[in-house]
């Protein structure tokens, strides 16, 4: 293999690797859930029926939506919707920002880098 082969081939593997790097939201569960799922959706939702993630591109904002995975389960049917909610920690506490099921670009109060993180999409 001639250098020039193997540089073309290292460049289309990050080319590759680095937009997925880039969006890697980081999903909470257990425990550390909860705080989130309680500002998000209230004290009554289980947070077994929440999908919660973490931005990566800056780990106080996280977003929240319903777990479509126990959606039918009979504890999380009741709390079923195709929403989600977008979150700011701010001194150590979880804060609702926006939520809803449609956006129009740019979201309001959410760093555009950290709405793409989260897939928040928007029109």
């Amino acid at each position: 293999m001639t250098v020039r082969r193997v540089t073309v081939g290292l460049l289309a593997l990050l080319a590759v690797a680095l937009p997925s790097a880039a969006l890697a939201r980081i999903a909470v569960s257990g425990a550390d859930k909860t705080p989130v799922v309680r500002a998000a959706l209230g004290a009554t939702v289980p947070r077994q029926c929440a999908a919660v993630y973490v931005s990566s591109v800056n780990g106080s904002w996280a977003s929240a939506t319903f777990d479509p995975q126990h959606g039918w389960s009979a504890r999380c049917s009741k709390f079923g919707s195709n929403g989600v909610v977008v979150l700011h920690r701010v001194h150590g506490r979880w804060h609702m920002v926006t939520a809803g099921s449609s956006f129009t670009c740019p979201i309001r109060h959410v760093p555009a880098a950290v709405a793409r993180d989260l897939r928040i999409a928007c029109n």
